[in-house]
């Protein structure tokens, strides 16, 4: 099957980034965060400013224990 044929809605992939990528989404997300006002955030980034926070703290935690032992992060609730 065509990967542009594959139905992704509600699905949930894995992906490998190295720490220098983890990186560059973090701070990509905290300028998103600090760049959109409250008002056209959502409209804008297609979520929550609440769930861009959670993915931003997920990511930096991954950050700071990328080379730590295998210790799950947060629940995100999916």
């Amino acid at each position: 099957m065509n990967p542009s044929e594959t139905p992704i809605k509600n699905a949930k992939i894995s992906i490998e980034f190295s720490r220098k990528e983890l990186t560059i989404l973090s701070s990509s997300l905290n300028e998103v965060l600090n760049g959109i006002g409250a008002f056209e955030f959502e409209t804008r980034i297609g979520g929550e400013n609440s769930e861009v926070i959670k993915l931003l703290e997920m990511l930096n935690f991954y950050i700071d224990n990328f080379n730590k032992s295998e210790q799950p992060p947060f629940s995100t609730g999916h």
